[in-house]
């Protein structure tokens, strides 16, 4: 079981959270589709649950807010650093913007939510007692999170400025697409930067994007329509697995994945 221990290397998807209207809806909803369990965190965390998977953490729910109601449902991928302060102040630097100061998540981590130069949310993640999911590439957990952009080159300088990724093309055919890497560990992806299709919807703007890992993509996708959510895409496969989009029944996106078989010999 790949349980990741410690901090995250910087520049690292961490952490992903969603805030709904109902958070019990949504709750009901994940519990079903991934076997969440969930934990309330304190009152003054203003409704926001911890959700986990075989006794790990693995993402977060919360309710939108007083003020935040016309805003849509969505998912937050949250990149690890060791300075909310300064990563914000460089993210600010390069073209990127933030729609608060970071802030302390009681004694969890401090965080901030913002957008990059193409105009994709995005948080930060300072972690404290808690760094991020302590479970990932499994089944119901984070495996993979990626931003897509209506200006490609201008995402590329912005996380090679911001969190030093190292990114090596490798799409075909008009399709743009960068792993990125960090000097720490120049043979592991921890993220990819993506061109949004020009056949997308001319309304979608640049975002992040959540793969959940799931033993069986056309399962999975099968019943987030039998629990009255939407398949956006149908399971297709991919080099990495076979993948399908999907919105929950409050209109939040993410991916399922279902992950291919790790060679022998590698790493989790």
């Amino acid at each position: 079981m790949p349980v990741h221990e410690g901090a995250f290397e910087p520049g690292t998807p961490c952490w992903a959270d969603v805030i709904v209207d109902e958070v019990e809806s949504a709750t009901s909803f994940y519990a079903d589709l991934f076997g969440w369990e969930f934990q309330a965190l304190p009152p003054e965390a203003g409704g926001y649950v911890m959700a986990y998977r075989d006794g790990h953490v693995v993402a977060g729910l919360g309710p939108k807010g007083p003020g935040r109601e016309q805003m849509a449902s969505s998912w937050t991928c949250y990149l690890a650093t060791t300075d909310a302060e300064a990563t914000v102040a460089l993210a600010q630097s390069s073209g990127g913007v933030f729609f608060t100061d970071p802030l302390d998540v009681l004694e969890l981590a401090q965080m901030a939510i913002g957008a990059d130069a193409a105009g994709a949310v995005f948080g930060i993640w300072q972690g404290k007692a808690h760094s991020g999911a302590d479970l990932v590439n499994e089944p119901g957990a984070l495996c993979w999170a990626e931003s897509l952009s209506r200006d490609y080159a201008l995402s590329l300088d912005f996380y090679r400025d911001v969190f030093g990724y190292r990114l090596h093309e490798v799409g075909q055919g008009g399709f743009r697409y960068s792993i990125a890497t960090l000097d720490s560990d120049p043979d592991r992806p921890v993220s990819g930067v993506g061109a949004i299709p020009s056949e997308a919807p001319t309304d979608l703007p640049s975002h992040w994007m959540p793969y959940f890992a799931v033993a069986d993509c056309d399962r999975s996708a099968a019943r987030v329509s039998e629990l009255g959510a939407t398949v956006v895409q149908p399971p297709l496969d991919t080099p990495n697995g076979r993948v399908a989009l999907v919105a929950g029944p409050q209109g939040e996106t993410f991916s399922l994945m279902q992950m291919n078989p790790a060679p022998a010999g590698s790493r989790g």
